[in-house]
Order: structure tokens, then sequence, then C-alpha cells
């Protein structure tokens, strides 16, 4: 179960103890994260890996921990009794949360293996490329894409463990990479930062979702950018092809592969036709084709998986020729520098804050593409907007720290109490009571108003 190396405090602890799991193993320099926590769950031992390896500990949070290498130089180095049946679980991987909280979608071996193989076929990988990416291996991009499709066809591949807009070319070319991959806001960012690249040899650079400077990007860089393709947690149903198709509209995601059944419904599960706007929905015609459901979330599962489709949660439509084409997430979604936000999610940890009464996170437009996040709250007591933006730092994962914060009255509901998002976004931020803070990797207080006057830090 591959995590983000960005999760701290309830979130890290709430996934630990989800996925039951008894071993953990975790980069040295992210120590300090699991001595936040109350407790590990059901943890057993702790795998340290790094140049510090465990110096001097032999327990984090009552839990047995070792370097990862004495550790290995201990183990026993025998062959399991049986290799694992294509159906059984071979990993968890959590879901962005956009549909109400992350869920951990079940991966058999089989679509372990089928995932990122087609990945390699369709970008007709082989031994001599060089694939680098600083999507992490908690990325399913990273895992499939990337350190799987490295393996299946015997390549290089170098997963960086931050995303640096200024260095990226850098390291591409350091790397003699062919193969990169990069969020649409990522693509956005290194534009903005860098005038021309050093001598590469990056072929092909595959681009979600499509930048609108994409003519740009292949002309200062000299490399092509592929942007048609789409995947979920739980199916992968257009991989990127090696050369993007020409002539068709900018939301073009592709024909599926043969073993792929799709459709775009409406409310009812209808199949709409041609041009029709819907819900992508989507099957596979082989066992174990895609996830197998979310681990010990039977509802969930049979909601998503309801008709015998899996329904995607996202809007779209097909042409005459069988193409797919992505409009937008249907879902309470924010995209922010390349991660999926659970508004969800970061609202449930800003209501444990003892002054919080009423919470709604929801997306703005940021500068360079994608959104930046605003957090609209109502508080019990005199608490400032710094003070809580400060707490939140210490709470959430860099990307999920809010850019806005605004103190309201009450929030605007319907009927059946849903807060009306819409209503807020509308307003903007360019006004005197949104205050506006310093990209969380600062870690700071410091606030403005959104007007460009000091706020109240």
């Amino acid at each position: 179960m591959p995590l983000n190396p960005e999760l701290r405090g309830p979130l890290l602890h709430r996934m630990l103890a989800k996925s039951r799991a008894r071993v953990l193993v975790v980069r040295d320099d992210l120590v300090d994260c699991l001595g936040e926590l109350d407790d590990l769950g059901g943890v057993e031992l702790v795998l340290v890996c790094g140049a510090e390896g465990t110096t001097g500990v032999s327990t984090i949070r009552e839990c047995r921990a070792a370097s990862f290498d004495a550790w290995l130089a201990t183990a026993e180095p025998t062959a399991p009794v049986d290799l694992p049946a294509p159906w059984e679980v071979a990993a968890l991987v959590f879901t962005s949360g956009t549909s109400g909280g992350s869920k951990a979608a079940i991966w058999s071996h089989h679509y372990l293996h089928l995932s990122s193989a087609c990945v390699s076929d369709a970008l007709e990988h082989d031994e001599t490329d060089v694939l680098s990416t600083p999507l992490q291996m908690c990325h399913i991009a990273g895992l499939q894409n990337f350190a799987n499709s490295a393996l299946q066809v015997g390549c290089t591949a170098h997963l960086k463990s931050r995303f640096s807009a200024t260095g990226y070319w850098d390291e591409v070319s350091r790397d003699g990479a062919t193969f990169s991959m990069l969020m649409g806001q990522m693509a956005a960012m290194i534009l903005h930062e860098v005038p021309a690249a050093p001598a590469h040899s990056l072929e092909r650079v595959y681009i979600l979702p499509r930048p609108p400077q994409r003519e740009e990007f292949e002309r200062r860089y000299g490399t092509t950018v592929l942007w048609q393709g789409w995947r979920m947690t739980e199916i992968f149903p257009h991989p990127p092809g090696r050369n993007p198709v020409r002539g068709v509209s900018d939301d073009t995601i592709g024909p599926p592969p043969a073993w792929v059944d799709f459709g775009v419904v409406d409310e009812h599960d209808q199949l709409l036709g041609p041009g029709r706007l819907g819900e992508l929905v989507y099957r596979p015609l082989m066992p174990h084709g895609m996830a197998s459901g979310y681990f010990d979330e039977p509802a969930a599962t049979a909601d998503a998986f309801r008709n015998f489709m899996f329904h995607t949660g996202d809007l779209g439509y097909h042409d005459p020729e069988g193409r797919m084409h992505f409009v937008m997430r249907g879902q309470d979604a924010i995209r922010r520098r390349g991660e999926n936000v659970s508004a969800v999610e970061l609202e449930a940890i800003a209501l444990r804050h003892p002054a919080v009464r009423d919470a709604a996170a929801f997306a703005v437009p940021a500068s360079l593409g994608e959104h930046e996040i605003k957090l609209d709250v109502v508080l019990s007591s005199d608490v400032s907007l710094a003070d809580l933006h400060a707490w939140l730092a210490t709470q959430l994962p860099r990307y999920m720290v809010p850019m806005y914060l605004e103190r309201r009255g009450r929030l605007p509901k319907t009927v059946s109490q849903r807060v009306e998002k819409y209503k807020l976004a509308a307003e903007g931020v360019g006004r005197p009571e949104v205050e506006v803070f310093e990209p969380a990797r600062r870690r700071s207080g410091t606030a403005t108003r959104a007007d460009g006057q000091p706020g109240n830090a």
C-alpha cells in the first residue's frame, strides 16, 4: 500500500489503521511524522530506509523499529511455497477521496500487471528507454506508468521525491530520460520559470490534463506532448498512445482498448447515444481487469460497481467513431499542483479545531491553471484566521493547505443542509474579507487580505 509522503496527522493515522498494515517501510527523513501520531494502528514492525537508518532507535510509538538493510541481511532468502493466484490481492491503492473520503481500491495481481503492461505496449517502451517523473508511487501514474512499466520492459526508471519547476529539465537531462510525465499545473509552472531547457534526450512527455500552452511547451523545450489518455485508481481504460491522434477535439481521451467495454449513462443508468453528455462508465471484458472493489467498504463498492459497470463519477460523451471525450469531474474535487484534493476530507480536518463550527472547502482558479483552495469557516471564538491557518499547516499535507481563508457568519445551505458552494465561489477572492496565505511550503502564518492590505496575522 503506497502512501503519500506528504501525509501527516489524522489522515496518516486513518490510512494506517484502515489498511491493517503490520509492517511499515519509511524513509529516514519521515520518521518524525510517526512520532506525532498517538499510535501506528496495527503496525508491529517499522523498517527505516536511508543513510541514517535507526541510529539509537529501537522502538517507534511502541513498535519495534529496525534498519531496512540490517533487517534484510538477517532475512531468510526462501521462495514462497506457492505463487499468488491472479485474483488474489496484490495491493491496496488509495483513491484521492473526491467522493467523500479516500477509499482503498483492491488491486489483484492480474490488474497490477495488466494496467502497466497496457501502458508499456501503448507507448512502445523497450529496454533502451529511460523513464523519469516527479510523480511518486502513491500516484497510480508513478506506480503503473513508471515503476511497474520499467520492471516489465527491462528499462530504467527514475522516480523523484519532490517536484521542482526550475530543476525539472536539469533532472531530465541528467537522467538521460526519453519519456516523462507531468500534471498540467506542473507544466504551467515549468513554462513560467524556465525559459529554455538544457540539452536533453526527452522524446515525449505525457501531461494531464492537456496544458493550454501545449504548442509553446513543445516549441520551447523541443519535445512532443502527449495528453490523450485517462485513468482512475479503479480502472485504466485509456492508456496514452506513443503518438497523439491529430485532428480531434482537445477533450478527446481516445478509444478504450479491446478488452474494455464502455458507455455514457444518464442518472438512471440508461445508455446515451453519441454526443450526449453523461457519466462515463466502464467494465472489463476479461476477469480481474480492474480493481476488485473497496477494502472493507461494501456499500461504496456496491454503489460504484452497480448494474454491471463501474461508475466513474465523471462527465463526458462518446463520438460515432467510439472515441471517448472527458468534459469535467462530477465529484466534489479540487485539482491542485497535480494532486486531487478531497474537499470532504479537508473540511473534516478543519472541523477538528475547537473553534471551527462549520467549514466549506472549494476550488478557486489558480494563476497557472488548475485550482487553489479556499476554506470558508464559521468560528465560535475570536481565533484569528492566521492562527487557524498555522494549525491547518500542522494537520494537512502541503498540497491540501488552503491558500485563501474567510470567516463567515453562516454558510448558505439547501433544504437538505448541503452547502451551496457555488454561491461562495461566485463571490471571488478579491475582497477585503478574504485573507491570502503564502504557499504551505513556507509553513508561515503571514497573511494579507486579498486586496493586498495586511491581514490579521
